[in-house]
């Protein structure tokens, strides 16, 4: 995975951690992770708190984690795009 940041025009005044927290990732997506994307997208998009929850709930039952964990997700999205969502190599790995 690669990760290049995204050059804004001087039109475009943004704060330092806006800018370094927008990145373009240049990787495939497995299915599981374009599947992710396209149900927290659809979170994302909900008109109202009600169905939210309810498309919460289906997204936790069709990728198999608690709404907890889906809610965590779209935190994460909404806070660092959907880079978010890669996966991260463990610092303490072998």
């Amino acid at each position: 995975m690669i990760d290049i940041p995204v050059e804004k025009n001087s039109e475009e005044e943004q704060s330092t951690t806006e800018q370094l927290k927008e990145y373009k990732l240049l990787t495939e997506l497995s299915e599981d992770q374009r599947l992710e994307m396209e149900l927290i997208a659809e979170i994302r998009h909900a008109s109202d708190r009600k169905n939210k929850s309810r498309l919460i709930e289906e997204a936790a039952n069709k990728l198999e984690k608690s709404t907890r964990t889906i809610r965590r997700m779209v935190t994460k999205v909404e806070q660092e795009g959907l880079a978010a969502l890669c996966s991260t190599v463990r610092s303490d790995r072998g």
